[in-house]
């Protein structure tokens, strides 16, 4: 009975804990999802990095006018602020998946667009540190999953994430042990019981057999002995 409370408890303690790490990466995503919305995607590649920093140069040498000259760095200056921006976005998830991955129960977190697209994934290695994913995260087995959308006046997205209930797993190994501890310890009374039992009845039959043994003796004893006694009173009555 202790051991299913406990585990009841620790079944509510974890999923408040989680869900309390949920509410945290909900707030913690709506930023970067909104500026993910306005996010232009540059190619990574070298090719496509001097083709970006090219456009600075051409702006100047391209128009003469100071006006446009103006317009034009404009234009690549925000394009560049965007890319900075998704950059600040990972690096303010990541720190946050750092902290709720500190937990025992979580091995990884995954965040999803306005399209249900993969936006962001991390999981965290058996050394500890955090990994991002270019992919869905694959739960292992045993694994559970716990999501929530991100609401901010319009769907932005989801949040999900992965644990493992290695506390309640450890519980219900305690649970089992005791269990088998308990019937290997009646098993062990029971035998002592029936052993104690056994040498009680084997002593009162024992103490029966001799005391009937006795109890025929006596009586064969006189049985014997009355027919000689009744056979001499006579004799001493007649002499």
């Amino acid at each position: 009975m202790q051991i299913a409370q406990q585990l009841v408890e620790a079944k509510e303690q974890l999923e408040q804990r989680l869900q309390q790490r949920l509410a945290i990466m909900v707030e913690t995503v709506k930023a970067p999802l909104l500026n993910h919305i306005s996010a232009i995607n540059l190619p990574d590649s070298p090719i496509a990095k001097q083709q970006f920093v090219g456009q600075f140069r051409d702006c100047i040498e391209n128009y003469k006018a100071l006006l446009l000259q103006h317009h034009c760095l404009k234009a690549v200056s925000h394009q560049f602020a965007t890319d900075s921006v998704a950059l600040i976005n990972r690096v303010m998830i990541k720190t946050v998946i750092e902290l709720l991955l500190s937990s025992d129960e979580l091995v990884a977190v995954e965040i999803h667009d306005w399209n249900k697209a993969l936006f962001e994934s991390f999981t965290i290695t058996p050394e500890g540190t955090l990994q991002p994913l270019q992919h869905p995260f694959i739960p292992p087995d045993e694994t559970q999953e716990l999501s929530r959308e991100i609401i901010d006046g319009e769907y932005l997205g989801s949040v999900h994430l992965f644990y493992q209930t290695k506390t309640l797993k450890e519980i219900e190994r305690q649970g089992e042990q005791s269990i088998a501890d308990f019937i290997d310890q009646s098993e062990r009374l029971f035998a002592e019981t029936r052993q104690r039992m056994l040498r009680s009845r084997l002593l009162e039959v024992v103490i029966f057999f001799i005391v009937t043994v006795a109890a025929m003796f006596t009586i064969s004893l006189l049985t014997i002995v009355r027919p000689f006694k009744a056979a001499h009173r006579p004799c001493r009555q007649v002499s």
